[in-house]
């Protein structure tokens, strides 16, 4: 009795029924794939956090040092200021514990910042040097070959020219033993 009741309700949908049967079926194990990936990237998230918090870790561990290598300075309190050349501590003594380490940092930075001001302006020299060369093999090569001794770029570099200002004597016939 209860089959065909099932049979008449069902009537002809009972394939209809089968499709969404499969669709939930396939639905349920969507569902379990998608909790099991977000386990999967929660996981992965808190590793990325962790190696995020050791890496800035390393960081601060490495410039730490930098921001410290300046010997002129040193970091003790209470204006101690440990063999400190320059003043070190010494200006920032009457402010407090700190202010004293707070100049002390100031200090490292404007030590910094002079060291890099340093660099800047020795790559600068040693840029304009290469420059220099590189002209001078573009264009200053030719002109020497050539042995006129006339030329523009000789009169700049030195090469005895006319006009160049070597001196009294230099120029058209120097140092032939003309009169």
């Amino acid at each position: 009795m209860l089959s065909s009741l099932w049979t008449r309700v069902l009537g002809p949908n009972a394939a209809a029924l089968r499709k969404y049967e499969k669709n939930r079926h396939l639905l349920s194990s969507v569902r379990q794939r998608t909790v099991a990936n977000k386990h999967l990237l929660m996981d992965h998230r808190g590793k990325l956090l962790t190696l995020k918090v050791n890496l800035e870790t390393l960081r601060r561990k490495l410039v730490s040092p930098l921001v410290r290598r300046n010997d002129s300075v040193s970091f003790g309190l209470l204006g101690a200021s440990g063999g400190s050349s320059g003043g070190g501590d010494g200006e920032y003594m009457g402010r407090g514990v700190g202010s004293s380490a707070q100049g002390s940092v100031e200090l490292v930075v404007e030590g910094q910042i002079k060291g890099l001001e340093g660099a800047y302006e020795y790559l600068k020299g040693v840029r304009e040097r290469q420059k220099a060369k590189l002209m001078e093999m573009v264009y200053g090569a030719g002109s020497r070959k050539t042995g006129g001794g006339n030329g523009f770029l000789d009169g700049l570099s030195g090469g005895g020219g006319v006009g160049s200002g070597a001196g009294p004597g230099a120029g058209v016939g120097a140092g032939s033993g003309e009169v």
